[in-house]
């Protein structure tokens, strides 16, 4: 890191303290909570670059507020058009704007970020999470889809490359936390605690004329669709159970599903 962060009130802060972040997927739900809390510790991190695939204006706001230096889009026409956007603008930073799968794969694995936040839902967050592994990056594993591909490959190549895996969805967060340093080889089960969804109650015989709307309507929480549907079908909760398995080194067998209707707790712990 050579270069310093300016805070609010003008000091500038030693460069070994500034953690520079390339977010996939900023313009998602994912990338909008990790931007909030840069927002929130502008002297800790640094913005170095940005992917959107199709949230275009909501993404010109953010380059105007953070002034990444790298940022990818879906294709070339946007690059182009952002390009356009950004050409006589004096903010004081260059940004350069690449896209589609190999853009994806620079703002990933480039020499200055230190830390990936992988956001993009779906196997689209494959290819460039991978490449930051390769990199050897610290990645906030936000998105389920590239461990339930390729788990044990992401594994390996962590242990080959330093790269750190961070559990960043909140199930796989709470263990994290509650493990506090503990040597995964000490877990002896893990709880994953799912509310139930919508359907929880719903007898089975209704189950016929349910309606995008009911399944899109999560009692406690806020999602985007995907999640939300994948939450409804519980499908999200088996999704779980093989993301813990390869971030926490324990046999499925081992890694539990608890219906917990209020969602007070997130998952659980139990060691030797």
């Amino acid at each position: 890191m050579k270069s310093s962060v300016s805070t609010a009130n003008g000091q500038e802060v030693p460069p070994s303290v500034v953690t520079k972040l390339t977010v996939l997927g900023a313009t998602g739900s994912i990338g909008l909570n990790t931007l909030e809390i840069v927002r929130q510790f502008p002297h800790k991190f640094k913005i170095e670059a940005l992917s959107c695939r199709s949230s275009i204006e909501c993404l010109v706001e953010q380059i105007k507020e953070f002034q990444p230096r790298l940022v990818c889009v879906d294709n070339s026409e946007q690059a182009r058009e952002l390009r356009e956007t950004f050409r006589d603008r004096n903010s004081g930073t260059e940004t350069e704007f690449v896209w589609g799968v190999e853009g994806l794969i620079q703002i990933s694995s480039d020499p200055e970020v230190d830390l990936v936040v992988a956001g993009i839902v779906g196997a689209a967050g494959l290819q460039p999470t991978y490449s930051a592994v390769q990199a050897g990056k610290t990645v906030a594993v936000a998105n389920k889809e590239p461990l339930v591909m390729a788990g044990e490959l992401f594994v390996q190549t962590a242990n080959k490359t330093g790269a750190k895996l961070l559990p960043t969805d909140s199930e796989h967060n709470a263990i994290f936390q509650a493990l506090h340093g503990e040597p995964l080889e000490h877990i002896a089960r893990l709880i994953l605690t799912a509310s139930g969804g919508p359907f929880r109650d719903l007898p089975l015989k209704e189950f016929g004329k349910i309606t995008l709307a009911e399944a899109l309507s999560h009692p406690n929480w806020e999602m985007g669709r995907k999640i939300s549907i994948d939450s409804a079908t519980m499908m999200n909760k088996g999704l779980e159970i093989i993301e813990a398995h390869w971030l926490f080194n324990t046999p499925v067998e081992n890694i539990d599903v608890l219906m917990q209707r209020e969602s007070i707790i997130h998952s659980m712990a139990r060691i030797r």
